[in-house]
């Protein structure tokens, strides 16, 4: 089937920018962030925000292959040089991303969103500023919940 590729990605301490900063400050990151995130993207792919600081790339055709050269594409491109959000602050923006790859058909929309939430909340978690990869279980993994559950 066709490659499918989603990146979660989430901004790291935004909660302190809009604290320290105040929220124009914080919605300007959020512009630019968007902005420097379609930038690296094909025309084909979709960049969205989900909320609070969390965006999603939606690549169809995009292999387990590429995936790993798009996700540090993207992870760099925020970090390339500070968000400007007023004439006295030059705020530096990390970010953390999880990514998933599935073939089209393999996997609802569902699982995928989870998928890549997971290998988010693995970024988050080990540190921040990074990018996690989600692998699918191992088949043996799987027969093994599966008796769990049954």
């Amino acid at each position: 089937g066709q490659p499918f590729t989603v990146i979660a990605l989430d901004l790291d301490n935004f909660k302190q920018i809009n604290d320290r900063w105040g929220h124009p400050a914080g919605d300007e990151v959020l512009r630019q962030t968007a902005g420097r995130l379609q930038g690296q993207v094909r025309e084909i792919d979709a960049v969205g925000r989900m909320g609070g600081e969390e965006f999603l790339v939606l690549m169809p055709g995009c292999s387990a292959g590429d995936a790993p050269t798009v996700a540090q594409r993207l992870h760099q491109a925020l970090r390339n040089g500070p968000v400007e959000v007023d004439i006295q602050a030059q705020l530096q923006v990390t970010a953390s991303l999880g990514v998933a790859v599935v073939d089209v058909g393999d996997a609802t929309v569902d699982k995928l969103l989870a998928r890549a939430d997971l290998a988010l909340y693995r970024a988050k978690h080990g540190g921040r500023d990074r990018v996690e990869f989600d692998h699918p279980p191992a088949a043996a993994e799987v027969a093994a919940r599966q008796d769990a559950l049954a």
